[in-house]
């Protein structure tokens, strides 16, 4: 497609009907227009409605009105209906109509729609019979019975087995990571993957460039160096980097080689952003969960963080400018051992998060595992892909799994570059069906105008218990300033208003020691479903990086969360008021606004 041919096609007259369409799965759009060219001796060739800057990620076709249709030019009416699905995302969508003709002319004509927030009329209770179903649909995955699950909320345990696991690997070891830091815990987690890698255990890592090269560059570099020794025991020697290399230094180097050995990728959003669809001249919409956020800033007044006509020109996510940490990112944490045990959840591969904060994961054995290790296959051939990276593929290593205890577990990933938010639409639809409360940690609050927070606001407001433990001021001082907490001011305002209850960790009363942050990710549903995993309340969380959750149906297990997540409340947290808030926001009423520049960080 010719970018010089723009408006050589004219598409007019757009009329969509109606104007207003739920998102609970009933409604449909009957889309309209006329289409002509400007160019001579040609035929409209095709006529599509451009769906890509929504979680659609498509192009529909629009079909011709036969009886208002100039032959052979096929200039006239087209017209097509459009089904909206359900826990689409809410607001007020463009809808681009993009027409081409047969000499390589294009043009685009724009309407305008608006879905809003609706519970969908028949949605089972949790535990009811059609629940499961309708999750493992919004989840795009499946529950899988008889699994072992344990609970690590101490970071001393989460770290002992995690070693053990390494220890007593045998075949494989499989990791995911936002970051992998060099010193204390990190270093012995590096070192053990390293031990293992000399023993002939095959070592894949993914960890996520943009965070990892500035945390720990002689970490990367140590499984690098790793991964060329072990070079030779797969093939291919050409393009290592060792044509200098004399015939006496690749002997040696040759017989430190081991079978195993370490296989890294480094992720960046801009490999990801090459594969997507369209050439790059090419004017897009921006996804709409930007518009919406965007609208939103200016419908409060204030000027947006990133000035909506700057947008048409930035290739990042959704049409964000490809910055550092503004990217896609990997945010997983999955570690993997010989396809049959794993442990996942919010700890990175740092010092801090085994030490003085506090997080959650899950040790898993049974057939749940199976889907969390084609989850880590999945993101390795996509990303090796991507990147045409010559870094050894893991191998397919897929044991039968036999049930290991009586826990059924849905595994759920995101993949924002395909604008799958299977976590976001998994969240949103148990909210949807809890009937009594919806507990949760998260380690902040960054909410704008988004399907999460509708659904929230619509729980707390028909008298669900929705409560939401997150960091206060004080244990949020020692990360980005605390600008954490003050976006976060905002959003608990309005989750107070209209009933949530929220609760800021206490922290240490020496306000110049080192603080307990705040790293939990956990949601508990009615007593029947509780989730963990990577996934904050937050925009980056559901539209930009990939996260993944574990879903457990279990009474037994949501009693004894419960039971924890009120003795959290109890010993670490202080309840937000709305006088506290008023107060931190008129006392921190500069930062508050600088800090707002930056939610699309969090």
């Amino acid at each position: 497609m010719n970018h010089l041919d723009k408006n050589s096609v004219v598409v007019k007259n757009v009329k969509i009907g109606p104007q207003s369409v739920p998102n609970d799965g009933t409604g449909s759009l009957r889309v309209r227009c006329t289409v002509f060219s400007k160019n001579d001796n040609c035929q409209i060739s095709s006529v599509r409605l451009d769906l890509r800057h929504t979680s659609l990620f498509r192009e529909d076709s629009l079909s011709p009105d036969r009886e208002n249709l100039l032959m052979p030019s096929a200039e006239g009416d087209y017209s097509g209906e459009l089904r909206l699905p359900a826990l689409l995302d809410t607001g007020q969508y463009r809808l681009p109509i993009v027409a081409n003709d047969s000499s390589g002319g294009w043009g685009r004509g724009i309407g305008f729609f608006h879905v809003s927030f609706r519970r969908p009329d028949n949605l089972p209770a949790i535990g009811a019979p059609g629940f499961t179903e309708a999750l493992e649909r919004a989840a795009n995955a499946v529950f899988v019975p008889g699994n072992h699950v344990e609970i690590l909320d101490n970071g001393l345990d989460a770290l002992d087995r995690r070693l053990t696991l390494i220890r007593e690997a045998q075949r494989q070891i499989n990791v995911e990571s936002y970051t992998f830091g060099r010193f204390g815990v990190g270093g012995q987690l590096m070192d053990a993957l390293i031990r293992k890698a000399d023993q002939g255990v095959e070592v894949n890592v993914v960890l996520n460039g943009d965070t990892q090269l500035p945390i720990s560059p002689l970490n990367t570099l140590r499984l690098k160096f790793n991964q060329i020794l072990s070079a030779w025991k797969w093939g291919d020697e050409r393009d290592r980097g060792l044509e200098k290399t004399s015939e006496a230094g690749v002997k040696a180097l040759r017989k430190k080689a081991k079978k195993g050995g370490v296989s890294l990728l480094l992720f960046s959003g801009k490999d990801m952003r090459a594969r997507l669809p369209g050439p790059a001249d090419e004017i897009r919409v921006p996804d709409h969960w930007l518009t919406r956020l965007l609208r939103d800033e200016e419908e409060r007044g204030k000027d947006p963080a990133v000035p909506q006509e700057w947008i048409a020109s930035f290739r990042g996510p959704g049409g964000l400018p490809a910055l550092p940490l503004m990217d896609y990112a990997i945010h997983e944490k999955i570690l993997l051992v010989d396809g049959s045990q794993a442990v996942v959840g919010g700890r990175n591969m740092e010092d801090q998060y085994f030490t003085l904060w506090k997080d959650v994961d899950l040790y898993l054995r049974g057939p749940v595992t199976g889907h969390i290790q084609r989850g880590f296959f999945k993101n390795f051939q996509e990303i090796a892909g991507a990147q045409e990276a010559t870094a050894r593929r893991p191998a397919p290593l897929f044991p039968v799994l036999q049930p290991e205890g009586p826990h059924a577990c849905l595994f759920v990933q995101n993949k924002p570059w395909t604008r799958e938010y299977n976590c976001l639409r998994a969240l949103v639809l148990a909210i949807q069906a809890a009937r009594e409360r919806v507990w949760i940690h998260s380690q902040y609050i960054v909410l704008p105008s988004s399907l999460m927070k509708d659904a929230l606001l619509d729980a707390a407001s028909r008298g669900v218990d929705v409560r939401i433990c997150t960091n206060s001021l004080r244990t949020s001082r020692m990360l980005h300033f605390a600008s954490g907490y003050y976006i976060s001011l905002g959003y608990i305002e309005e989750l107070m208003a209209a009933g949530a209850k929220c609760y800021l960790a206490s922290g240490i009363e020496d306000e110049e020691a080192p603080q307990p942050y705040s790293h939990r990710k956990e949601f508990l549903f009615d007593s029947r479903l509780a989730a963990f995993g990577s996934f904050n309340l937050s925009i980056r969380s559901s539209y930009i990086e990939t996260e993944n959750m574990v879903f457990i149906q279990s009474m037994d297990l949501c009693s004894a969360r419960e039971e924890a997540y009120l003795e959290v409340l109890e010993k670490e947290c202080a309840p937000a008021t709305p006088g506290l808030v008023a107060e931190h926001k008129a006392a921190f009423a500069t930062r508050t606004e600088i800090a707002r520049y930056f939610e699309l960080l969090y």
